[in-house]
């Protein structure tokens, strides 16, 4: 997502659509951290089509972020 020529938010997602779909980055840079695009993206990873019939939709994060990711069912036990 850009905003104003510069990278605002980005998620990367490897998958072989199948078994298992790791998100690898959800980066929101400092100066647009709180204003939802964290959210906005993880919520299209979650919606997205080619992704519901995986196995397994898993995350990588630091340990103090999982509370931002429990909102949509991500444990910290894989």
């Amino acid at each position: 997502m850009r905003l104003a020529d510069s990278l605002a938010a980005f998620a990367r997602v490897l998958t072989g659509r199948t078994y298992l779909a790791l998100v690898l980055d959800v980066i929101v840079a400092p100066e647009y951290r709180g204003g939802g695009l964290g959210r906005l993206l993880v919520e299209r990873i979650c919606s997205e089509p080619a992704l519901q019939k995986v196995a397994s939709l898993e995350l990588v994060c630091q340990p103090e972020l999982m509370p931002l990711y429990r909102a949509w069912g991500f444990t910290e036990n894989a």
